[in-house]
């Protein structure tokens, strides 16, 4: 189970992506038809609509984080934070129930979730 806020800012972080992404070369050069300016401009108002909805101490860190890296939210793989592959303290991924605790990487300051 997922901490309430974790799946909010893994939702704000694949609408960012997608925002993205649509105004790269690949969808211009594929030829969908669709306004790329009022795609966008949705997309923000959702990212807009999650970010209200995060506590003031997790949007702070949030917005922080979000200043000097594209990804805010890192998966932890075999104890390895996936944002900067440094190895994540054991103590802390063990728990049976380590996702539903929001939780930082002492090294890179990304969240974090567990996959494995």
């Amino acid at each position: 189970m997922l901490h309430p806020e974790l799946e909010l800012l893994l939702e704000i972080q694949d609408l960012q992506t997608l925002r993205r992404d649509i105004a790269g070369e690949e969808y211009a050069a594929a030829g969908i038809p669709v306004s790329v300016d009022a795609v966008a401009e949705r997309l923000s108002e959702r990212i807009a609509e999650r970010e209200a909805q995060l506590s003031p101490r997790t949007k702070a860190r949030y917005e922080r984080i979000a200043q000097r890296r594209e990804r805010v939210v890192a998966p932890v793989l075999h104890g390895v934070c996936y944002g900067c592959f440094v190895q994540v303290a054991t103590s802390k991924g063990h728990d049976k129930e380590r996702n539903s605790e929001l939780r930082v990487c002492e090294s890179c300051g990304r969240f974090i979730y567990y996959t494995d």
